[in-house]
């Protein structure tokens, strides 16, 4: 079986209201679906939506991109059969189109051999992804919503800091952990808000309300590992595994060294090729506790991800699979992306879609977990005909 031909659709959601993604203010969500068809009538579906303000290439860019990616796969045999190896040229395949080909494709390995996706990656995926709650309003609302859906099985919610006073903050997580109780994870993300010391006083603070970990807590990235020798609360990564590049970290030939389990020699062998900024951000990256993979932004191959998440190859760090706002169509990949952690699955970052006033794929709201039957059932009949196609030109 080869590949026939693509299609390009295009969609736009609006969000509820206006959302801050570092210095781009959006209204809309836009992105592209990919189709991928098969000489002997399958399809394949996946989404390319590059988030402005932190992804590099722009949607045409990714598409162009998609183009050509495509055109080069289509003098593979037999390409529905398996999950095909990742695409690793960063600049030829930018992250969002190497995120929304793989999972066309992965789309299409499912269907055409009536299999599970996840199943087709590891051989023990869960049934069921716990997700965080994602909380995005005043603090009035966030502790009604907090309160109303903790029953329903969420353990764990995640809270943007570092947009207001540091003290404005803290009020926010001791009011929150008390509406709360202790037994609900609570995260931070501050998306590089402070500098060193402000950010070191903030931890110092906030340690008393029992954190799980704070994202990218400061402004220079590369002094990270510094930071998280020092700071009582552990620590994740999520734009600095985007900015450093995780094919500068994991190089494919060191795939064995993963294996081992062998974090030292890793350290010595990539920082020994790498420059100072290099050499903090892989650092950075090794003393983290948590990685927050965004795959959209990241662009890390799905099979390979898959072997971190359900531990075939080893890393002293957990990881969260996180969206970036993609549709219904983008979460379900998303969902049975985090299914490869198995029953240890973390709860996922991926309670985006309320953001949405719409959406080409409509998915149930998350009750404290995604149901990937349930998910796979509703993509199964999802068709992109009601969209925009993308003509050449």
């Amino acid at each position: 079986m080869r590949i026939a031909f693509a299609t390009f659709h295009r969609y736009s959601l609006f969000f509820h209201g206006p959302m801050q993604f570092r210095s781009d203010r959006v209204q809309r969500r836009d992105g592209l679906i990919v189709s991928i068809h098969s000489d002997d009538g399958g399809v394949g579906y996946g989404e390319i939506a590059p988030l402005p303000g932190f992804s590099k290439e722009t949607l045409d860019e990714a598409r162009v991109a998609a183009k050509r990616c495509i055109e080069s796969l289509k003098m593979r045999t037999n390409i529905g059969a398996r999950v095909p190896a990742g695409l690793r040229d960063r600049e030829m395949f930018p992250p969002s189109m190497r995120f929304g080909v793989e999972c066309a494709l992965w789309d299409l390995a499912a269907r055409t051999n009536k299999a599970k996706p996840a199943g087709l990656l590891v051989t023990q995926p869960a049934a069921k992804v716990p997700v965080n709650m994602l909380l995005m309003d005043h603090l009035e609302h966030m502790i009604a919503h907090a309160q109303g859906m903790a029953p329903l099985g969420f353990r764990a919610l995640k809270l943007k800091v570092g947009r207001d006073s540091m003290e404005h903050d803290l009020d926010r997580i001791y009011q929150l952990r008390g509406a709360v109780g202790n037994d609900i994870e609570i995260r931070l993300d501050a998306n590089r808000a402070w500098k060193f010391e402000d950010a070191l006083r903030f931890v110092n603070k906030a340690a008393d309300y029992t954190i799980s970990y704070i994202e990218e807590p400061i402004d220079q990235p590369e002094r990270l590992a510094e930071f998280a020798a020092q700071s009582p609360i552990p620590i994740a990564v999520d734009e600095t595994l985007q900015d450093a590049g995780w094919e500068k970290l994991f190089a494919w030939r060191e795939a064995e060294v993963l294996k081992a389990g062998c974090g030292t020699e890793l350290r010595d062998s990539v920082r020994s090729q790498a420059g100072a900024w290099e050499r903090g951000m892989l650092d950075a990256i090794l003393a983290a506790r948590v990685w927050v993979v965004k795959p959209t932004l990241v662009g890390m191959p799905l099979k390979y991800t898959a072997q971190l998440l359900s531990r075939q190859l080893h890393i002293d760090a957990d990881l969260v699979i996180s969206s970036s706002f993609e549709s219904g169509l983008g979460l379900t990949a998303l969902a049975n992306l985090s299914a490869c952690a198995g029953a240890s699955a973390l709860p996922a970052g991926l309670d985006t879609s309320a953001a949405l006033l719409e959406n080409i794929l409509p998915l149930p709201l998350p009750r404290g977990a995604f149901d990937l039957a349930e998910l796979n059932a509703i993509a199964a009949r999802f068709t992109p005909d009601a969209l925009e196609v993308v003509q050449d030109g």
